[in-house]
């Protein structure tokens, strides 16, 4: 599931993720990560609402992204 960052932007927000519709794009990112080789868990934190958490490699160094998956509606 090789894409450019390009393609990959446009799959995320093609995806409705407007709270609380965050399942669909949390399965879509886990699954892309893990098909990036990353070694992924996708935990369930409520009912539709997940935390992915990936790691890639070895060594003592580590990197952690965290962010949100959900969007929120325009307001105003």
């Amino acid at each position: 599931m090789q894409m450019s960052p390009e393609q990959l932007l446009l799959k995320a927000v093609s995806i409705n993720s407007v709270l609380p519709n965050e399942a669909k794009l949390a399965r879509f990112v886990y699954s892309y990560l893990k098909a990036s080789g990353f070694t992924a868990d996708l935990g369930e934190i409520e009912k539709g609402r997940f935390n992915i958490l990936a790691e890639k490699g070895e060594g003592e160094s580590a990197l952690l992204f965290y962010g949100h998956l959900d969007t929120v509606s325009a307001y105003g």
